[in-house]
């Protein structure tokens, strides 16, 4: 045998080998969690580097970690947003955990603030912060649904339950009388234009929900979201800060060099979570009976006149539109940080299925935020771009529909023993009544929108204390909303719905099915650049100033048009009606909108502190406006704050100290303007003229609509507030409280023209009077327990909210009631000495002895209470034990009135007699046939209640793989549980019921309803 041979990969094997254990000893292996101080649980996506290096990792979803690292590393820096950083040795150790301090702890925490950020400390005005870990979870449609009950001050309150619909929010109460009432919403930097929704026209009367402005962002891309609630915060913001400010900031690169891939999936199933109790067809009959007798029938007459109702059936209507929605979501990222480079890719996917028929949203998003420095990183180059395309379907719904009812008004009235289908397969179509399953099957209405948010930006570090940095945003959303209605729907029950886009056209849907097709445009363009210095003298004096300039244009393309009249029949059941657009012989435009304004302005804030013990804020923003005319174009809008960290004085450290850790006392004034809600040509005299199309005479036709005011004045909130921070000595509560009082004058109004300059048409002017919000809110953080496995902490908060109107030189009315022979009834009313969305009716003092209505002081209207809520108010229990971790949080609301308007329309007694269904209880009641269904207390409900808005429960396994590194699962639930007595299905609702113009709050009318939901998700890292 040959030694040589035989020798040689023996040697190479043994120096491979050595070379191996040579390698492995110039690395080791880290491991550890990462866990919130407060609570023990868990931080996901923590960043976790060697120190001087760019080898990092992200932590899994149950705060552990795992990283190779040079040996002779000795300190791991751990960090996450919300949480202060920390240093940890690991020169003696190959397992590091970490404690980090949250923003309700942690005085050096960073806060954005608008145009710059602010340690907590340093932070003046009121500013509340929501980070990833105390968001609402599940199925979470938009951002407003993160911090909806989490924080004081602001009131998020769902329109409807159908997916994708706005939500009402406000900030510290609502001030405005007319158009805008929500928040200016910036995304990393960004201020969103306002766009105006699309409604469907293609057969079923009256509006629909407007879309949320913020469906097109991906809930977890968000980091943060910050709220601006006091002058002083969003002074910064100018004219566009009135109504508060919402700052949301989107997740960054982290995680070393090797990246980190992070992938979730969840299942979402939906059921409705209270239904109207309604007649089955047996005790519709009974009562259908009796409701004749009682209108004066003899017996037998009433028997023959339910034998020509009776159909036959039991249908229930309400199972017939309601489904269990299953919904699923699918998110998957890539973040990577390496010396000056960061990058955060992202890629969502959801399917939003509503648990009515025909209704569903789906999204498509897909995110990159890039970071790189350069010059020695005097120069940072950044760009956080969004793409999403969102495609939406609506079943028949409308918020102020006829007495047929959209959808769920004719579900919900419909005769029960009518059947679905005839014998042949057709549909039965009851006389002048809508059968609900035939207008699933029969109208189509869809939508799609594709929007592209960019935000490009470079900061220069001129000195190590000046900065300068240019910002270019750019917002471009287009879409396209299709509706078409079958020509087998008929005419009896359809045959009143010929207003199409504001016009009457004498054209009936039956045997000329019909098309509507609306496009819209909005491009948003953003501008600024500013300069911020940023020094501290002497350890003593430190300065914090901004100056800038800022450009902003927003502009708006619309076009309507639809088509009927076929060359091909549909008439049998079998045939088929094509979703076509191209396929009608007659079409007719509506008018083409667009609109334009512009904002520009300079803006300054300086922030002065000395010795870290006494802190001044004094901001100035001037804004001019396109809307204004030349008199008032612009406007400036000046703020000041305080605070004193008192434990900073060396009387309060022998004093207090026994008791706090930190205790400071904050003051602010300030002013804001408001155009929002101002049309884009206010100053301007505007004709409409229009070509109504080939049904009508030919020739243009135009009007006066409007006459301009070149002499509007902006509208402005004055607010001034105090507050208090503390935290206990031993860390384990901590509060805030605070008061806030805000005056609006100068209001911004759309009023009839006076002196008779055109018919028909109005004028912008500045209304007379005020309307003023103030009250308190509390903020409390309690660390119940705090052991080694278990731990236990609450987070609770109040805000109450006394709102009232003076100075108005006469009352102002709002909210349409609908329903038949309530055309031009209302049940709201601003006057002065109430606030704002006070309801105006005759109090209803129960029925006589013959069934008819008694209503106090002669049926005359009385001021009887507020849409808006007096207090509302937010509570989070968290527990872990191990790698187990549980969230429960309720919400609830009270002091205010919902006006039950589909009880009004839908529910009385003499609707049984016109074979139309009602509920159990007005069925059997002592209510006369023949009484009228007026507007009255007798449908004003108490809005009180608390619900079960939240629950989490979640498990992070111990994964040692290479391959995975982290999986935890969950399980959430959301609307679990609602303790209220009001007798609709939710009396957190919000259905528009304005009129001219003029907003109002409070109304429920055959409103989608909000659903229950139960999530089942996973989340890995790669």
């Amino acid at each position: 045998m040959n030694l040589r041979l035989l020798a040689r990969p023996i040697l190479m094997g043994a120096f491979a080998c050595l070379f191996a254990i040579f390698s492995h000893a110039q690395t080791k292996t880290v491991t550890g969690k990462v866990t919130d101080s407060k609570d023990g649980s868990p931080l996901s996506g923590a960043s976790v580097v060697a120190k001087g290096t760019s080898t990092g990792t992200q932590t899994g979803a149950d705060g552990s970690y795992k990283l190779t690292v040079p040996s002779s590393t000795k300190t791991l820096v751990i960090s996450f947003a919300g949480f202060g950083n920390l240093e940890v040795n690991v020169s003696a150790s190959n397992t590091a955990d970490a404690k980090l301090t949250s923003t309700a702890d942690a005085l050096t925490d960073v806060v954005v603030i608008g145009y710059g950020a602010r340690k907590s400390k340093d932070v003046t005005g009121s500013v509340a912060r929501v980070t990833e870990k105390d968001f609402n979870k599940g199925q979470i449609a938009s951002p407003d649904q993160l911090l909806q009950g989490r924080t004081p001050g602001v009131l998020v309150t769902p329109s409807t339950g159908e997916p994708g619909a706005a939500a009402t929010i406000n900030i510290r109460g609502t001030g405005s009388i007319s158009g805008a009432q929500e928040p200016l919403y910036v995304i990393d930097g960004v201020p969103l234009g306002q766009g105006s929704a699309m409604e469907s026209r293609s057969g079923v009367e009256g509006g629909t929900t407007p879309r949320n402005p913020l469906v097109f962002l991906n809930p977890n891309d968000i980091e943060s979201i910050t709220i601006l609630k006091d002058a002083s915060a969003a002074a910064i913001y100018g004219s566009r800060g009135a109504n508060g400010v919402i700052l949301i900031t989107t997740k960054q690169g982290r995680g070393g060099k090797a990246g980190v891939f992070n992938f979730g999936a969840n299942t979402s199933i939906a059921n409705t979570a209270r239904r109207y109790d309604l007649m089955n067809a047996q005790d519709f009959l009974l009562a259908a009976k009796k409701a004749n007798i009682d209108g004066g029938a003899d017996p037998i007459a009433a028997g023959e006149a339910v034998k020509g109702i009776d159909n036959g059936a039991n249908t229930d209507w309400q199972d017939q539109i309601f489904r269990q929605a299953i919904s699923q979501n699918y998110n998957l990222s890539w973040a990577y940080s390496n010396k000056g480079t960061t990058a955060r890719l992202s890629a969502s996917y959801d399917d939003q299925q509503g648990i009515i028929r025909n209704s569903s949203l789906q999204r498509l998003t897909a995110r990159a935020n890039l970071g790189q420095k350069l010059f020695n990183d005097k120069l940072k180059l950044e760009a956080n771009i969004t793409y999403s395309s969102t495609k939406s379907q609506f079943p028949p719904l409308s918020n102020n529909a006829g007495f047929q009812g959209s959808l769920l008004g004719a579900a919900l009235q419909l005769n029960p023993t009518n059947p679905v289908y005839n014998r042949d397969g057709s549909f039965f179509q009851p006389g002048d009544q809508r059968n609900p399953v035939q207008m699933l099957a029969y109208f189509d209405d869809r939508e799609v929108t594709n929007r592209l948010l960019t935000n490009l930006s470079a900061t220069y570090q001129i000195t190590s204390s000046l900065s300068y940095r240019a910002v270019l945003g750019l917002d471009n959303a287009t879409s396209e909303r299709l509706g078409f209605a079958d020509p087998r729907l008929g005419t009896n029950a359809y045959g009143g719905t010929n207003n199409v886009f504001g016009r009457d056209y004498q054209n009936q849907i039956q045997g000329n099915g019909r098309g509507t097709k609306q496009n819209q445009e909005v491009n948003n363009t953003l501008f600024e650049q500013y300069l911020t210095f940023d020094k501290t003298f002497n350890n003593v004096h430190a300065i914090n100033a901004v100056a800038g300039y800022s450009y902003q244009s927003v502009q708006n393309r619309y076009t309507g048009s639809f088509g009927w009249g076929l060359n091909t029949p549909v008439v049998a059941p079998t045939d088929v009606f094509a979703r076509n657009f191209n396929q009608f012989r007659n079409y007719a435009n509506f008018l083409p909108g667009f609109g334009r304004n512009e904002l520009q302005s300079v803006f300054a804030r300086v922030n002065y502190t000395y010795n870290d013990k006494y802190f001044f804020t004094a901001t100035v923003r001037t804004d001019g406006s396109s809307k204004f005319g030349s008199n008032n174009r612009y406007g400036t809008f000046p703020a000041f704050a305080f605070k004193w960290r008192v434990m900073e004085e060396s009387w309060a450290k022998n004093t207090l100290g026994k008791l706090f850790s930190e205790f400071n006392v904050r003051a602010n004034y300030g002013k804001l303007g408001s155009q929002d809600n101002l049309a884009n040509y206010a100053a301007l005299n505007l004709q409409e003229t229009f070509d109504v199309g080939n049904n009508t005479p030919a020739g243009p036709r135009s009007r006066v609509i409007q006459q301009g005011n070149p002499n509007l004045q902006w509208e402005e909130v004055t607010t001034t507030g105090f507050g208090v921070d503390f935290t206990t000595k031993n860390g384990r509560l901590s509060g805030t409280v605070d008061y806030y009082n805000a005056k609006r004058t100068n209001m911004l109004f759309l009023a009839p023209t006076p002196g008779g300059f055109a018919p028909q048409s109005n004028w912008w002017i500045n209304l007379p009077g005020n309307v003023t919000n103030k009250g308190w809110e509390f903020s409390l953080n309690y660390k119940i327990i705090q052991g080694n496995k278990f731990n236990w902490d609450v987070s609770a908060n109040l805000t109450t909210v006394e709102n009232n109107v003076t100075g108005l030189p006469s009352p102002v009315n709002t909210g349409a009631v609908s329903g038949q022979g309530l055309t031009g009834a209302f049940a709201q009313t601003l006057t002065n000495g109430s606030p704002i969305f006070t309801w105006s009716m005759p109090v209803f003092q129960g029925f006589d002895g013959n069934g008819n209505a008694r209503y106090a002081a002669g049926a005359a209207n009385q001021l009887v209470g507020t849409a808006l809520p007096k207090m509302f108010a937010g509570l989070t229990n968290n527990f872990s034990y191990g790698r187990w971790n549980l969230s429960v949080f309720l919400n609830a609301v009270t002091g205010h009135y919902v006006y039950n308007n589909t009880a009004n329309a839908l529910f009385l007694k003499g609707s049984l007699r016109n074979a139309r269904n009602v509920t159990n209880e007005v069925g059997k009641g002592p209510e006369n046939p023949f009484n009228p269904g007026s507007v009255s207390t007798r449908f004003l409900e108490s809005g009180d209640f608390v619900r079960l808005a939240n629950l989490n429960l979640s498990y992070a396994f111990d994964i040692k793989g290479k391959a995975i590194k982290t999986l935890s699962v969950f399980a959430s639930g959301q609307n679990l549980a609602l303790f209220s007595k009001y007798s609709g299905i939710d009396p957190e609702v919000n259905v528009d019921k304005n009129i001219n113009g003029i907003p109002s709050r409070g109304f429920d009318y055959t409103q989608f309803p909000r659903p229950t939901v139960v999530t089942l998700g996973v989340n890995i890292g790669f």
